[in-house]
Formats: C-alpha cells, sequence, structure tokens
C-alpha cells in the first residue's frame, strides 16, 4: 500500500523527517520499474474506467452492456435459459436492429455535418474574394454579354443573398458564383416576368422586371433570377434548383418588354 504524505504546511523538520522516511523504505524494499507498475496497474482497472469519452467522440465503449455483442453472428448461449431462450433471443435481435439504425443515423448526422462544413467554406471563400473587389456601399459591374443584359452589377448584400439561399449543389453554386464573370457566358435566356403586386402593392419597389436565365449547376439544371432594376442595373437576385423555378408564377417565354 503506498504511502501518501499530505499537509497544508511543511516545516523543516517535516521535510527532513519525510525525506529520511522515504531513504528508509528505499534502502528496505527494491524499487518498481515505471514500466511493471504502469502495466499492473492498468490490468487492474476495469475495462470501462480506461473508457475515456472525451478522446473517443462517444458516450459508451463498444463492448459496453447496453451494446448487443452478438450481431455480427456470434450466437449466444441460451441452453442453461429454460423458458427464456425465445424471449431472449427476440430482445437481443430487436436491439441488433436498433443498433444497425442508430449507426446508420450516425453515418448521415456524420456526412451532413461534413457537408455543412464544405458548403461553410465554399461560402466563405466566395464571399472573401468579392468583398476584396467589391467597396462597401458601390457597386461593381463587368460585361456579361448575356442576351437582353449586356453589364451586371454586384454589390456585396447581393453576393451574401446569393450565397445565403438553399441549392442542393451549394458548394457548385458558390463556386459559380466565385467565377461567374466567366461562368455567366453558359446562362441561356429563357424568359421574363413582372414584379409581384400584393393589395396594390409592389413587392420590390426597386424592380423593372425579372429576367430568367437557364444554367447547369453541378451536373443538374438551375436558374439565374435576374432582377432588372428601375436604374437600369441587372443584379442576379438567387439560383433556383428546376423543382424551385417551377413555382414561379408567370414567366412569359418571350423578349423582355422593356
Amino acid at each position: 500500500m503506498p504511502i501518501v504524505f499530505w499537509s497544508t504546511h511543511y516545516t523543516p523538520f517535516d521535510w527532513r523527517c519525510r525525506c529520511r522516511i522515504i531513504q528508509v523504505l528505499k534502502n528496505k524494499y527494491p524499487v518498481t520499474d515505471n514500466g511493471i507498475a504502469n502495466a499492473a496497474a492498468q490490468q487492474a482497472i476495469p475495462e470501462m474506467f480506461k473508457y475515456n469519452p472525451a478522446v473517443q467522440g462517444v458516450i459508451f465503449p463498444p463492448k459496453h452492456p447496453y451494446y448487443p455483442q452478438h450481431c455480427n453472428g456470434v450466437k449466444l448461449n441460451v441452453s442453461k435459459l429454460i423458458g427464456f431462450a425465445t424471449w431472449l433471443l427476440n430482445a437481443e435481435s430487436d436491439r441488433c436492429k436498433a443498433k444497425k439504425i442508430a449507426q446508420q443515423l450516425a453515418n448521415v448526422k456524420f456526412k451532413i455535418e461534413q457537408q455543412n462544413i464544405e458548403v461553410a467554406n465554399s461560402r466563405n471563400t466566395t464571399r472573401d474574394v468579392w468583398y476584396k473587389l467589391i467597396p462597401k456601399g458601390k457597386a461593381y459591374q463587368f460585361e456579361a454579354n448575356v442576351e437582353h443584359a449586356k453589364y451586371i452589377a454586384l454589390t456585396r448584400q447581393t453576393i451574401r443573398i446569393l450565397t445565403s439561399k438553399f441549392h442542393d449543389k451549394a458548394v457548385e453554386r458558390n463556386f459559380f458564383l466565385k467565377n461567374i464573370e466567366k461562368e455567366i457566358a453558359t446562362a441561356k435566356y429563357i424568359g421574363w416576368a413582372e414584379d409581384e403586386v400584393i393589395n396594390g402593392i409592389q413587392k420590390h419597389p426597386d424592380t423593372e422586371l425579372w429576367q430568367y436565365y437557364k444554367i447547369m449547376i453541378g451536373g443538374k439544371q438551375s436558374f439565374i433570377c435576374m432582377k432588372k432594376t428601375k436604374e437600369g442595373l441587372y443584379k442576379p437576385y438567387s439560383i433556383e434548383t428546376n423543382d424551385e423555378f417551377k413555382k414561379i408564377r408567370g414567366v412569359k417565354k418571350e423578349k423582355p418588354p422593356r
């Protein structure tokens, strides 16, 4: 049994006594090798207490009794459980199914978290590129030469909104926006629409009309909703998936009237 010395205060005499006792014990008993001592301690500690959830990243170790241990084909010994064998096998089978579902959900959660990180990184990269080019409160204009919109204007707010909206190919969408000066050349004009008026009030007061362009994002068809402002600027407003674009009403497949 180890000898523990504890005091809130040691006098010089106490320290001399303590050192003397340690020296006597060292002369009387052989000093145990550190490696041997650590190995013996590890062997004496139950497996459950060696587990560290903070390090492993999960609450219970794989061989914890909470988990069924025979799901990989290991058979349970139920020979002595007369009258309970069938019940136990059914219960353990359910536990194995539950474990499988939990693992599947954990994998899905992990993939979603990784995807969210990837989307966030691509969004931040795109914003950083444009925020360096666009002064605060100003617009950056470039020559696009797409049909019915020769020049396109971007503001910091435009970039923030475009990268914030949902898209099932958000990483590819953000890449498109990062390189929009080049990528916009692939856009194909498909139609226009008047801005919505609700109870006699225009929904977007600064908007002259909307123009729509078809593009490909991540191998899938998408659409740019372009706002023509009353100042004559063309601003991308959103990039919609095919399903979302179908919900837009009043699209006229013809040249814009003005």
